[in-house]
């Protein structure tokens, strides 16, 4: 984005630099912070501010104060725009996003926490302007499909010790070859992957 929109100025925000890109546009700038305790800037502050996949990394309960510092620092009249998955298990022969559910439950996490961001956006006092659910197979012969499958072997690589006990998954076994194994399920099975996507304003005051 900071590329398409070179006018603007991005900022990220992660409780570790450690994944901090080194090389980046003069538009995009990374800081450490926590939306859980205060986010380094002032109230009113940006344009647009996104909060995207949190359902692994927030707890249930923690939901509305997060929003509530989301929205802080949102100019009046800005846009909050919040991306989460879905995870929903209703079409997922792999068991792959069942073990993942059962791990955010189990961690005290709400793992189909997207289905109800709009309403905890409204009750936090925003304006839902749309709402917008989608899904991706990754049996699929499509673009979409073959980037997501890409996704889904990234993300499995730093899963796999929180999903192995779930999904029986020798901890000795090579883990290249069961990333290999976990993904050709997820293709085999042509599992959907949900995401719920809400854009928001911040009211302005009367």
């Amino acid at each position: 984005m900071a590329l398409e929109y070179d006018q603007s100025n991005f900022i990220g925000i992660d409780l570790t630099d450690a994944t901090f890109p080194q090389t980046r546009p003069a538009n995009a700038h990374f800081q450490v912070g926590n939306v859980l305790t205060q986010l380094p800037f002032e109230s009113d502050t940006f344009d647009l501010v996104q909060i995207r996949l949190m359902t692994a990394s927030l707890d249930s309960d923690d939901w509305p104060s997060a929003l509530r510092e989301v929205i802080r620092v949102t100019k009046p009249g800005g846009w909050i725009q919040s991306l989460e998955v879905d995870l929903q298990y209703e079409n997922d022969g792999s068991g792959i996003i069942k073990a993942m559910h059962d791990v955010c439950t189990g961690r005290g996490q709400n793992p189909r926490i997207a289905i109800e961001m709009a309403n905890l956006l409204r009750e936090a006092g925003t304006k839902i302007i749309q709402t917008d659910a989608r899904f991706a197979n990754t049996g699929e012969d499509s673009t979409l499909a073959n980037r997501y499958v890409s996704v889904c072997r990234h993300s499995l690589q730093s899963l796999i010790p929180l999903l192995a006990p779930h999904l029986k998954i020798d901890p000795d076994h090579d883990p290249d070859e069961t990333i290999d194994n976990m993904v050709q399920s997820l293709i085999d099975c042509q599992t959907c992957w949900y995401y719920v996507a809400n854009l928001a304003q911040k009211q302005i005051p009367c």
